[in-house]
């Protein structure tokens, strides 16, 4: 069962989903304990998306929450990231 500050991203997310996520993420944050994020399961990734995600880590992060996003190396969100030219929240680049 996932709980409260676990979120599981799956498919092709564009636009939109940006609201949905964006509530689940909200919700995610008014809980209690760590967040994680797992984009296992995505097969490509908007923009808005990764906004979503970078705002998430850094209100975690504010709210001294530890926060987690499990993106595998050449997934979707690693990708997307990395395309966008920005870093995965909490993790370098690879140079």
């Amino acid at each position: 069962m996932i709980g409260t500050g676990e979120i599981c991203l799956a498919h092709e997310l564009g636009p939109r989903d940006a609201a949905g996520i964006r509530d689940r993420v909200l919700a995610a944050l008014r809980g209690g304990g760590a967040i994680v994020v797992d984009t296992t399961e995505a097969t490509g990734m908007h923009v808005a998306i990764l906004q979503i995600l970078l705002a998430l880590a850094r209100d975690a992060a504010l709210a001294g929450r530890p926060f987690t996003l499990i993106a595998p190396p050449g997934g979707a969100c690693a990708t997307a990231f990395e395309r966008a030219g920005l870093d995965l929240p909490g993790q370098a680049r690879a140079a």
